[in-house]
């Protein structure tokens, strides 16, 4: 197993080295979208190359003055190390395994001094960066060290027929040493879209699940592999007699339930995709395996049956990127929280609960969102939160997030997976079946005055029915909301970086003149901005839909319509 690993210069991490340490066999990386998520699973899935890698080929961050590439690896604990280094180089005699025990000590090595043994990765050679990656500069800081460079001159000079009088060539022998032990895992990346007719190693999903099913006599051991997806399949459809086929076309899989047959994608899209999972999860053996957004689609308890599945039923390693805070709420989980910030990405392990908090709170989540509310808004993200929070509050200060209503994301591409219908097909996930009384707020996006909706917004606003409401924003995105000379004021003076100005509703609000500077941060903007909105709504549509808002929540809490929106038409009014 990967026990951890550290990375800088490498896309999104330009600052200092951010270490994901230590890992289990299941590990959860949490973040808002644009966090850096995916490039941690990039960087696990590139690790055996990257670590071969031309300094020259490194796919570096697009900044200005790129910090070197740094890759560090955690071997593991420092006396399994010693016991695999001894193996691996027939070492018997104590002095010399006292001697690499101590050396292994040294802060250089042990770099958390919490008994785990890093090799660290870096460029050295010529000012332009041509020089090669090696072990150098941490050869350099263990020779620094009074102990490590005894030791690993005693070391060197015992196992060693030719030594060095230098204590940094000695030094970088020893880790040479050390490194024969490492092992790079295997890497499976599983991408958020999972169908029966992908492939692994050229060979479909489907024909694998075959091998499994019916191995070959040498192979029997592998028909638990099928059995344990067969005992998954009766779990998450909580059917005992429930068992997946696989028909001599090798075209389809289906689940025989009782007498009746049935292709997989007729079950619905969460159970489908949860048993795929378990599938891929199960034709993997011994392989570090990374998911990305496996929550989408699934419901809450399907998300934790999948967990526990591949904790109990597989011998394989996860690291799972996800928004989901239910997956966060799993005690068998790792949790590492990813944040972007002006120093890059940055990845902190949420090791107690109140770490845990903090991301559910990052991702927009709250206590009372795990009991719902009587009416939900459903938004894209964490600023969106804030703004309509805030409007709402203006319009009707009695109405109360977290009782009175849930503000809730749907984050991007999920929006493909919902419908506001109950659907007569089981491709979305059902927004009436969580609760009747719901909006769905969405950026039009539209860049011009006659600019189209896309398909999918054009649908969520067609299929909605009362009680319900779809926001379309008038302008190009919420932020278009925020009177103009209001937004350039906000940003002058919380950045520096040149932004585009803001000409009309269909300006695009926070987007950075260069494209390789990455834009102003969406909630930092946000909680400026309502900081400084006193009163008022009347801009573009604002107030009408806010309006309408508030007397839906109203409205399925059982009260009265309240007045109070509509005394609000008023100029928004900001204080400096």
């Amino acid at each position: 197993m990967l026990t951890g690993f550290g990375i800088r210069g490498f896309r999104s991490f330009h600052g200092q080295t951010q270490y994901v340490s230590p890992l289990s066999d299941i590990n959860l990386i949490a973040g808002q979208n644009n966090s850096g998520k995916s490039n941690v699973l990039r960087v696990v899935k590139e690790l055996a190359d990257l670590r071969r890698a031309e300094p020259q080929g490194l796919d570096a961050p697009r900044t200005p003055n790129p910090p070197p590439f740094e890759l560090a690896i955690r071997l593991g604990r420092r006396d399994d190390v010693l016991a695999d280094m001894c193996e691996k180089h027939r070492v018997t005699s104590s002095d010399i395994i006292e001697a690499a025990r101590r050396a292994l000590a040294a802060p250089a090595v042990d770099i958390f001094r919490d008994g785990g043994v890093w090799l660290l990765y870096t460029v050295a050679g010529s000012m332009g960066g041509q020089g090669q990656l090696n072990h150098y500069q941490q050869a350099d800081q263990l020779a620094r060290d009074a102990d490590g460079a005894l030791f690993a001159n005693r070391y060197i000079q015992q196992r060693m027929s030719t030594w060095s009088s230098d204590s940094r060539e000695n030094a970088s022998e020893f880790l040479r040493q050390v490194e024969a032990v490492l092992r790079i895992p295997t890497v499976r990346f599983v991408e958020a879209s999972r169908r029966i007719g992908d492939q692994l190693d050229g060979v479909a999903i489907i024909e694998k699940l075959a091998a499994l099913r019916a191995p070959q006599w040498e192979d029997d051991e592998d028909r638990a592999g099928f059995d344990a997806i067969n005992e998954f399949v009766r779990s998450v459809t909580d059917d005992p007699s429930a068992t997946l086929e696989i028909p001599h076309t090798r075209d389809q899989l289906n689940v025989r339930r009782g007498n009746l047959l049935l292709p997989l994608d007729n079950l619905g899209s969460g159970i489908a995709q949860v048993i795929m999972l378990a599938a891929y999860a199960s034709i993997e053996q011994n392989t570090l395996v990374c998911m990305e957004e496996p929550e989408v689609h699934l419901h809450p308890l399907l998300q934790r049956k999948l967990l526990r599945y591949l904790k109990e039923q597989t011998d394989n390693q996860y690291i799972i990127a996800t928004h989901s805070a239910h997956m966060l709420d799993s005690e068998i989980a790792s949790v590492f929280h990813a944040t972007y910030t002006d120093e890059g990405t940055q990845i902190e392990f949420a090791g107690n609960p109140s770490k845990l908090s903090a991301i559910c709170y990052d991702l927009g989540y709250r206590p009372s969102d795990l009991l719902q509310t009587n009416c939900v808004i459903w938004v894209e993200g964490p600023s969106d939160r804030i703004y309509i929070a805030h409007w709402l509050k203006l319009a009707n200060p009695n109405l109360r997030e977290g009782i009175d209503y849930s503000i809730m994301f749907y984050g991007g591409r999920l929006l493909n997976h919902l419908t506001p219908n109950d659907p007569d097909v089981d491709e979305f996930i059902s927004l009436r079946r969580l609760n009747r009384h719901l909006a769905v707020v969405m950026d039009s996006d539209r860049s011009t005055r006659n600019g189209a909706l896309n398909p999918t917004k054009r649908r969520i606003n067609r299929e909605m029915d009362d009680p319900g409401l779809v926001w379309v924003t008038q302008g190009r995105t919420i932020e278009n909301y925020i009177p103009i000379e209001v937004l350039g004021r906000v940003l002058q003076g919380l950045y520096t970086k040149p932004l585009l100005p803001n000409l009309d509703r269909y300006s695009d609000a926070l987007r950075p003149k260069a494209p390789s500077v990455k834009g102003p941060d969406k909630v930092k903007v946000a909680r400026e901005v309502v900081r400084r909105w006193e009163s008022g709504l009347d801009y573009l549509d604002l107030h009408r839909r806010i309006a309408e808002l508030a007397s839906l929540i109203e409205s399925a809490n059982g009260h009265q319509p309240s007045m109070s929106a509509t005394r609000l038409k008023a100029t928004p009014a900001f204080n400096a």
